[in-house]
């Protein structure tokens, strides 16, 4: 059951994460200028979650050394951080399919080009494009909505405040999402929230394979083999509708496999659920505040 200061803990991480990125972000609105500085408080805006994690980690008297320390653990089997290439691999693919379906044409060529590109890309993203978020989303909140609601409603309630968390990005100038329908954005990413607590899950709560697979997705469109035109004249909401089947398709093979508890009583070989550390074992019974 959850209790009240349950409630508070999540409830005062969400309104510091939403206030720090909202604040910069309405600052890029207010320049609305497009250009270099723009782009870096989009960028800024983005590190809101890591900032709600480590405000509340404090304020709860716990050390964000160590909580670091169970987190970012890299040692969780190599087909994890496959399973995080694959998932935007067989994104890209669904995407690929609507641009041929659409009369786009393909150009298989591109990809040897753009290869290095992916790459640096996906390098870039896990830093300032999205990957950095993980440390709030997946980091702090999802193991404490996990045990209030189970892994499934936990990640349908984290995909809903996380979308709407990128809410401004489609009225800031300049934003990538900027212009687009966020009303078909929503599913997209509640959808992708499963999948997300999913590997969480299967890895022991361990973050560099989240954040991989963060940059990978955001970073996919550079895996569709077609030009850049091409892809601009698909765009739209058909598109999102794609990638909502997409998205769909990859949650029922999450729950054929694992079902609805999404591999939360599974986790890496060694570990005791979502943790495989003394550290992490902190983060399932964390100090209410």
């Amino acid at each position: 059951m959850r209790s009240a200061s349950d409630v508070r803990s999540q409830a005062s991480f969400v309104v510091l994460t939403f206030a720090f990125s909202w604040t910069v972000w309405g600052a890029g609105y207010l320049l609305a200028e497009g250009g270099t500085r723009t782009t870096l408080l989009l960028m800024l805006g983005g590190f809101g979650p890591a900032f709600g994690a480590v405000v509340r980690l404090r304020l709860e008297g716990r050390s964000v050394r160590t909580w670091l320390r169970g987190r970012m653990r890299f040692r969780v089997g190599a087909r994890w951080y496959l399973v995080a290439l694959a998932v935007p691999v067989a994104f890209a693919a669904v995407h690929t399919v609507s641009v041929a379906v659409r009369g786009g044409p393909l150009a298989p060529s591109v990809l040897v080009d753009r290869a290095p590109t992916f790459a640096l890309a996906v390098l870039v993203t896990a830093f300032v494009g999205g990957g950095q978020e993980e440390f709030g989303w997946r980091g702090y909140l999802l193991p404490w909505l996990q045990d209030d609601l189970g892994p499934f409603v936990a990640s349908l309630v984290l995909g809903v405040v996380w979308a709407v968390w990128h809410l401004p990005l489609y009225v800031v100038p300049g934003a990538y999402n900027w212009g687009e329908p966020f009303g078909l954005y929503v599913p997209v990413v509640v959808g992708f929230a499963v999948v997300f607590t999913w590997l969480f899950n299967r890895v022991g709560g361990a973050l560099p394979a989240l954040i991989l697979l963060h940059a990978a997705v955001n970073s996919s469109g550079l895996l569709v083999p077609a030009s850049r035109s091409t892809l601009a004249g698909v765009a739209g909401t058909p598109e999102y509708l794609v990638q909502f089947v997409a998205v769909v398709a990859v949650v029922l093979a999450v729950l054929a496999v694992d079902g609805f508890d999404l591999g939360l009583d599974a986790g890496v070989e060694g570990a005791a659920g979502p943790g495989a550390s003394a550290a992490d074992a902190e983060e399932r019974e964390p100090t209410r505040a």
